[in-house]
This record gives C-alpha cells, structure tokens and sequence, in this order.
C-alpha cells in the first residue's frame, strides 16, 4: 500500500504529465538561499537582522535546502516556505500583485497572492485545475518561455520578448472586459543539460518571427530529453487593460466615419466602460462642424447626443444655463459628480435626470479657438465619475481632439468635393475653358439624354518649378522632440530618487533604472519607437507612481504637484522645444507663402497663368504658362524668359527675407532654394475624377518624377546635397538652359544680389534619372531691398537686357 506522501507525489506527477509539460523541472530554493546569505553578510543592509533569522528558520530544516521532489515538503513547512518566499513577494505587496511562484514553467504554483490564484485555479498542493484554463494557449506560453530561458541562460542569446502575450477576460457580474500580459522572471531558476545539446550555429532562428509560440519549433530545437530546469520563478500577470483599451479606442476613433455612426459609437462606449470601469457608462457624441464660418445644422438622424432628439430645441434654448455652456467657457472637461446637488438646475439638468444620468463629465473640443465638437460621458450613479475618471480621461483627451479634428477636415473635404462636383472649384485663369466645355456640352445636349463633357486639355505649357524647403527639417524635429523627452525624463527620475531615500521600495529602484535607461539612450540619439516607449512608460508608470507617492510625504507632495504643473499643456514645460520648432517652421512656410502670393497677384496682370503651391516642411510651387492658357492673347515665348527671371529674383528675396526672419524665430531655420528648368513643352489634362489637372501622357511624366526626387539630390562624386542655405540652385537638362540662366545672374550680380562666384554642377544620378545638371549661385544680404518692375514693358526691356 502507497503512503500518503507517496500518494500526494504520485497525483502530482499524473497532474503535471496530465498537462501536456514536457520538460523536467525540480523545485529548489537554493538560489534564493545563497542570495539572501549574501544580503544578510552585508553589514550595511537594514534588513540583515530578519533576512538571518529567515536562513535561521529554514536551515534548520534539511529538506528546504534541497531539490524537492516531493510537493508534500512544500505543505509540511507551508508557514517556512511562506516567510522564505515572502522575500521575494513580500506580504504587504500581496493584494497589490497578480503574482505568482511556480515549479520552473511548470503549472504548479508554490506560493501566489489572491488575485493570482484566483486567475489560475490549483488543488491544494498547487497543480493548476487545467479544465478551468485555455490549456493550449497557457502551454504553449509556458513551453515559449522554457526555450526564451535556455536561450538566455544556456546559450547566453539574448532575446527581446514580443509584447503579444495577452489574455482577454470578462467579468461574468460587469460584463467589463480586462486585458493582462504575463511576465516571468526566471533569476531563481536554472537550465541543466541531461545530454550534449546542439550548438547555437546550428539552429535557425528565423522561423520565429512567423510564428513565436510555434511549439513544434521550440521542442524540436531545445528538446526535453537534452534540457531540464531547478529553481522557481516568479510569474507576474499584469494588468493592461487601460493600455490595450488606449490601443482599441485610438484604431475605434481613428476609422474613417468613426463619430458619425451609431454602432461605432456603441463600440467607443464599450471601450470607455472597461477602460473607466464603469458598467453602466453612456456616452453622447456632437460633432458641431462648419465650412467658411457657416455652421451646420445636425440632422435628427445623425443626433447622438444624450439629450433626446425631440428634446434638442430645449437644450439650444437654454444652453447658456446649462453645465454645457460651462463646459465651453471652461474650454476643458467639466465634471458634475451629482446634478442633483446643484445650486442651480435648468431644464437642460432636468432632461438628463429624467434619462437617468446622476453623474456626467462634458469635453468640448477645438480646433483654432473654435469649438468643433463634445463628447458627453454620464453615469447613473452620483459620484460614480470623480477626479480619478478625470485623470484617465486626460490621457485621451489628445486622442479625442485629434479625432474631431480628423472629422473637421474630413468635413471639409466632403464640402469641397461637393463644391468640386456640382460648381467645379477652379483656378481663376483657366476658368474660361471649363466654361467653354460646359457650354459646348449644353449645345450638344439634348432632354433626357447623358452627353459627356468633352476633355479639358491645356496643350503646349512650359512648367516654372520652385521648391522653397528647410534644411534639416526632419532633423530639427527629431532633436526638438529628444531634448523635451529628457528634460521630462530628468524631471520624473529627479522626483523618483528624492521618493526612493525617503521609502526604499523596490519598483521606485527599477523604474529609475529604467528611467535611466532611457535617458542614456537619448543622449547617443532617438529610435522610431523611443517617444512611443517613453510616454507610455512616464503614463501608465512613473506618473501613477508619483500620484501614490505624493500621498506619503508633504515634501514630495510639492514636488510632484510642481512636475504636474509644468507637464500640463498650457504651462508647455516639457515640449516647448518641438513647439518652437513647429511655430518656426509655420512662421517661415507662412512668410515664403504669402510672398509667392504677393507675386502671384501681380504677375497674373502681366500674364493669365496657371499656378499651385504646397506646403510641407517649406513651400513648393508650379506654374503652367501657354497660349492654351490665354482665353485672349497672343503667347511669346519671351514671356517664358521673363518667368526665369521672375522666379530668379523672386527666390533670392525669399532666401534674402527668410534669413532677415531667423533673429525673429524661437529656433532658427535656414531655407534652401531649389529651381527646376524644363524646357520641353507638353500638355496637361484635366482629370474628371480627381478634380485636378495632371501631366499628360507616359513620356511627359518624367517631369513629375524629376520634381519628386531632385530636392534630395548630391553633387556628383560627393556627400555635398546641392540644396544649401544662402544659395539658390538651378537644375538643368540642356547647355543653352544654363547659358540663359548665366545672363541672369550677370544682370542680378549687376543689382547686388548675388555674389560673382557660379557653380557648374553635376547631379548625381537619381533613380531613373541621369545626366542632371546644376548651376548655383550665393545669395547677397547687404545689398538693397529687391523690387522687382513689374510693368509689361519695363519687364521686357529688363529681360531684354538680361539676354542680350
């Protein structure tokens, strides 16, 4: 007959087979021994007095300083192995974990807080009640994390672990959804080899970034019968529910059509329950959008907000008494915990109590001082929605303005197109010719019959290219962007240190390391993902962290209320620089603008053209010139001449007044000036479904390609762009292009507004494109304000006088 310890043993080994665990694994303590030997050795350590009489309790019994084969030695000794394990998740951090201690990545939980045993159900002796869990996903994360830890441990590979393991779960009571990532921390645990393992050089690797817990892959490559485990470790399931929730609402808002429709809006507020744990959460939305100044008008089929559709003259008609209009003078999310303790309640307050909301928070959003929309969130339980629901609502708050922002231009888009289509929003200049189509197309029309407008088709027309950019743009940016990261960084760790000498928790000591970390990445420079890392980590960590902080001391208190202070937008403390940058940039893109404008207005009096800018980082432009252009008129070709030199003067303002600009902007910016001569005509259409005119046919389209690449282009045989500040650079194709531009610059050298120094270039070739060439000139600051005579006949004779 078996003895009971036998017995016990017995189930535990049919328990864990059961499961489907390949791998041997004993447990032992004989890590977390030797590593408390060492604390309590240090003279300086506080806790050297208990961690002693710990090594004391446990070493007086034999079988705790061993491998354990047999689970019954962990339920003899349950209150040694306890207090042992308690170093590791210490008693008072019990109920704040969802943590646990296993058998090395066996389903077999040794020591667990509350809210860990009640994730992963086990007998009394640990084993895990694998009918209450996913089995096949559990054991192919537990098999995933053996070949992680042999990776790491024996072959000294270090690994990077996806952020993919996560596991959704409903709160069969609430309905409300949550979402955790499990983490093990296998320092306690051991890989052994029961035989000669292959090496490294001969397993490839590459399968898995198809397919991470590809189970087959890891057993086959690391297989039992070569690797076994000793030790523990320590299994922690953290929460991310607000993370994941942050991650469904941004792709929910960001759908094309998001906010205009009902079933996504169901979708939002299921989000927004689980993400403020709020069941019974409602949630209104009013997009309030306008075209040109006009308001619209909200039909009763697209009404989502809370006040009832059949309601909604009462609520226009008192707003201005209502917690509505409040929220709007605010300009910031209202709450009101309980509506029915106002001092003053309008009928507004009295609709929603009647629909039996008890607690509603208001956000209206704007965009340039006008406001374009509200998000209404209500409860209806008074209190239920309180400042911790304002905290969490200020992380997405930046997510909901970008929405309706979004929604705003969507907006204007959809009047433009509706403009487009019915009335044809069109360039001044060639007005004449779609109206020419329209009419020929009500002359050959007839009632009741489709007649299709004839192809609008401007033939012969000499491009005048021009590209205005900001050296380094990208650059700039990127540097504003690290340099607010670190200050806000500094910041928080500065807090965090000040927090660690008064209460030594551990947490404090790894979020500054990672802090740190951080910090020390961005001094050598900035990664893609590093802000996204950054301010997820300094969101849902460390800010968090120094709310519960600033809780246990008046000191830290001020510190923390401070840091907040100057991490709120208006105060603008920790990314002023990437707003300087940005405001640069917008006061030079603004200032080359609205010169290019000023010319524009006077150089259609001299002649009708067809003309387009662009912004982006800088400006870009293109003209069209041609008889087909002029409705009136005969077109001389001189008058392209006089459009070269137009544009040469006119970039060697710009370059002239961007660098007078620079004292004047928060970060200083240099412009390069870029000039593109293509001297062979060709046509452009008019395209019927784009609404706007394009390149016609397949050779002519070289040109869009030349425009799309040149502004990266290098000298030939160097690492020199061509594009420089205090210069403007012509590209070329033909030798009499450059012997044109030539005579220009004696002209403007002449004026005093360039230097005599002219680079003859060669541009490297570019994808497709070969035997470029360049000219470049140095523009001149001291010299007399340009002032270009625009008069037909002055202009002639100057352009005369250039060429001859």
């Amino acid at each position: 007959m078996k003895s009971k310890d036998a017995s016990v043993k017995a189930g535990f080994t049919e328990n864990v087979s059961r499961s489907g665990f390949p791998y041997r694994s004993t447990l032992s303590f004989e890590s977390l021994i030797s590593k408390l030997e060492e604390q309590a050795a240090d003279t300086g350590n506080l806790e050297a007095p208990f961690i002693e009489q710990i090594l004391k309790t446990v070493k007086a019994i034999p079988a705790l300083t061993s491998p354990i084969e047999d689970l019954n030695v962990v339920s003899r000794y349950r209150k040694e192995v306890d207090l042992l394990l308690s170093t590791v998740l210490p008693t008072s951090l019990m109920n704040n974990y969802t943590a646990g201690i296993l058998v090395p990545f066996q389903p077999v939980t040794v020591y667990g807080s509350p809210q860990f045993n009640k994730m992963f159900p086990a007998s009394a002796n640990g084993v895990w009640d694998m009918q209450k869990l996913n089995l096949s996903k559990d054991m192919k994360e537990l098999i995933t994390f053996c070949g992680v830890a042999i990776l790491e441990m024996y072959y000294h590979y270090p690994i990077r672990r996806p952020d993919v393991m996560k596991s959704r779960q409903s709160d069969a009571v609430t309905g409300l959804i949550s979402y955790y990532q499990p983490e093990i921390n296998a320092m306690f645990a051991k890989v052994t080899t029961l035989k000669e393992p292959k090496p490294l050089s001969e397993i490839d690797l590459s399968p898995l970034k198809d397919n991470f817990f590809d189970t087959e892959f890891w057993l086959k490559n690391f297989p039992p019968d070569t690797f076994a485990f000793s030790g523990f470790i320590l299994y922690k399931v953290m929460d991310i529910t607000d993370r994941e929730m942050v991650s469904q609402l941004e792709y929910s808002l960001l759908q094309t059509g998001a906010i205009i429709s009902l079933a996504n809006i169901n979708d939002i507020r299921d989000k927004f329950r689980s993400y403020f744990r709020v069941p019974e959460l409602k949630v209104g939305i009013a997009p309030m959008l306008s075209y040109a100044g006009q308001n619209t008008m909200c039909s009763m089929e697209s009404w989502y907000c809370l006040i009832p559709a059949e309601k909604s003259g009462m609520l226009f008609k008192h707003f201005e008494q209502s917690v509505y209009h409040k929220a709007v003078q605010q300009k910031n999310a209202y709450l009101v915990e309980d509506i029915g303790s106002l001092p003053e309640i309008s009928p507004v307050e009295m609709e929603l109590m009647e629909q039996g909301i008890a607690s509603i928070i208001i956000v209206p959003v704007f965009q340039d001082e006008e406001l374009i929309g509200a998000i209404e969130i209500a409860s209806p339980n008074a209190g239920e929605l309180n400042f911790m629901t304002m905290l969490k609502l200020k992380e997405i708050l930046p997510l909901l303005s970008v929405v309706f922002q979004r929604s705003a231009k969507d907006f204007d888009t959809q009047v433009q197109a509706t403009i487009k289509k019915h009335f044809t929003s069109i360039h001044p200049s060639v007005e004449w010719k779609f109206a020419q189509a329209a009419l020929k197309m009500f002359s050959l029309g007839k009632t009741g019959e489709e007649v299709q407008l004839p192809p609008i088709e401007l033939k012969d027309v000499t491009p005048i290219y021009g590209q205005v950019d900001i050296r380094g743009s990208s650059d700039q940016r990127n540097e504003a962007i690290r340099l607010d990261l670190m200050d806000y960084l500094t910041s928080a760790n500065k807090i965090m240190l000040q927090a660690y000498r008064l209460f030594p928790l551990s947490i404090l000591e790894e979020m500054i390391f990672r802090a740190t970390k951080f910090m020390d990445r961005l001094q050598s420079g900035m990664d893609s993902g590093d802000e996204t890392g950054i301010l997820e980590f300094m969101k849902q960590e460390v800010e968090p962290t120094l709310r519960l902080m600033m809780q246990r001391n008046t000191t830290l208190k001020t510190a923390v209320e401070n840091y907040f202070t100057a991490v709120d937008p208006e105060h603008e403390a920790y990314h002023f620089r990437r707003h300087d940058f940005e405001r640069s940039l917008t006061m030079i893109n603004d200032l080359v603008a609205g010169l290019l404008d000023e010319e524009e207005t006077l150089t259609q009096q001299l002649l009708p053209h067809y003309f387009e800018k662009y912004k982006t980082d800088g400006v870009e432009y293109n003209i069209y010139l041609g008889q087909s252009i002029l409705q009136d008129g005969t077109f001389d070709p001189l008058f392209i001449r006089n459009f070269r030199l137009w544009q040469l003067i006119s970039m060697v303002r710009i370059a002239r007044e961007t660098h007078r600009l620079i004292p004047e902007l928060p970060i200083p910016l240099e412009t390069t000036q870029l000039i593109l001569c293509y001297s062979n005509p060709f046509s452009i259409v008019f395209r019927m479904d784009e609404k706007r005119f394009d390149v016609a046919g397949a050779y002519n389209i070289r040109y869009e390609i030349v425009k799309k690449r040149i502004d990266k282009a290098y000298i030939k045989g160097s690492n020199e762009r061509l594009t420089q500040p205090h210069k403007v650079a012509i590209i070329y194709t033909q030798e009499r292009e450059a012997k044109e531009y030539e005579r220009y610059f004696e002209f403007l050298q002449e004026k005093g507004w360039i230097s005599g120094m002219i680079e003859r270039l060669e541009v490297e070739p570019l994808q497709g494109l070969h035997g470029l060439k360049a000219l470049r000139v140095e523009v001149l600051y001291d010299a007399a304000d340009l002032k270009l005579n625009l008069a037909e006949e002055l202009l002639f004779r100057e352009v005369k006088d250039a060429i001859a």
